[in-house]
């Protein structure tokens, strides 16, 4: 039998995102390949790549603190 999985959504991943990231930070969270070479990342690598891009964003979009609230 497949096992359904319930539907996630945005906040739910980004507090799974962050729990990994405060109880395992030193643990793989991604591997790829890249030119051939494995490439490891860990959960405080990812977290930090994933508030990069959210912060890209905001800038991007001309949110600042107070825009959020």
């Amino acid at each position: 039998m497949k096992q359904k999985w319930p539907k996630a959504t945005g906040n739910q991943l980004i507090y799974s995102l962050l729990r990994n990231a405060r109880q395992w930070p030193a643990k793989d969270a991604i591997r790829e390949k890249e030119y051939g070479v494995w490439q490891t990342y860990t959960w405080r690598d990812y977290a930090e790549q994933v508030r990069r891009l959210g912060a890209l964003g905001c800038r991007y979009l001309q949110l600042d603190d107070t825009s959020l609230a």
